[in-house]
């Protein structure tokens, strides 16, 4: 149980102490909403683990939550979200809905509502930083590793904070990559080459660092606020530093009034590569 995606460590990280019966569920949320993409949000209850060995199976059966009212309010609108199944989705069932899409400089409010509890956060979603190139290298006396590195230009204007995503072979979902979250700090203006590391995690059970000839990979760079920087960034502390990410000694940070987790707003470039055999540069004329 090594692997994870963000929402189930959050599950089961952030109970400190046993819950009695009095007390009600704490809820966690993973939700996000893109420029020119619906919102989607996950929930579950937080999981406490009795047994290492517990199958994700049964900790994904038992902490689903199913019936809550979710909404998403965008200052002039406000639409509820749909519960929908999606096999294909890690946990296989979400909320949203495509009467509310996602643009630059929005600001969108989050509302759940679930037995009782109210939730909320509010995230922006920021313009979309585009990758100018990304260049394909072989790792040093590693021919058949392929490394991927990304670049993009800040803004010397602003103080911006990123995270870097990816997925392969058509996959819906994004992994974030290991060491995928960085603001600009002292590089603020500056060309930025940021390599992608394949992360250990359950969207992507990988056990190295490099990608491989023949493969497809979609990266996706996401300009994100302070808080979504925050949350993500504690996220990607947490998961290099535990060598069993379900130690209570895990931190998450939180955007959620009332409850647990993370709604953020992504301003995201997606590049979609085939990783050649040679060495290579891809040079995107749009952000030129």
């Amino acid at each position: 149980m090594k692997k994870t995606a963000l929402l189930i460590l959050l599950s089961v990280c952030l109970l400190a102490c046993e819950k009695t019966a009095s007390q009600p569920d704490l809820i966690v949320v993973e939700g996000w909403i893109e420029e020119g993409a619906h919102p989607v949000v996950f929930l579950h209850k937080a999981v406490r683990l009795n047994e290492k060995d517990i199958k994700l199976e049964d900790m994904m059966r038992e902490s689903i939550v199913y019936s809550a009212r979710v909404h998403v309010a965008d200052g002039t609108d406000s639409v509820q979200l749909i519960a929908k199944i999606d096999t294909t989705m890690l946990p296989p069932y979400y909320y949203h809905n495509v009467r509310i899409k996602g643009e630059a400089g929005g600001i969108y409010r989050l509302t759940v509502d679930y037995q009782g509890q109210t939730l909320t956060a509010t995230t922006t979603v920021l313009p979309a930083v585009l990758i100018d190139s990304i260049v394909i290298a072989s790792a040093e006396g590693q021919p058949d590793a392929k490394e991927v590195i990304v670049h993009f230009r800040d803004n010397p204007a602003t103080t911006d904070c990123y995270a870097l995503f990816y997925n392969q072979g058509g996959q819906k979902q994004y992994a974030l990559a290991s060491m995928g979250v960085m603001d600009d700090g002292s590089r603020q203006g500056e060309h930025i080459a940021w390599r992608l590391n394949r992360s250990n995690t359950l969207l992507d059970p990988a056990d190295v660092f490099h990608f491989a000839a023949g493969d497809t990979v979609r990266v996706k760079l996401s300009h994100i606020d302070d808080e979504a920087y925050a949350v993500w960034s504690s996220f990607a502390s947490s998961s290099v530093s535990n060598t069993w990410i379900f130690m209570p000694k895990a931190q998450i940070k939180t955007n959620i009034q009332g409850g647990a987790g993370c709604w953020c707003g992504f301003g995201s470039d997606i590049r979609e590569i085939r990783i050649p055999a040679h060495d290579t540069v891809f040079i995107y004329a749009d952000s030129l």
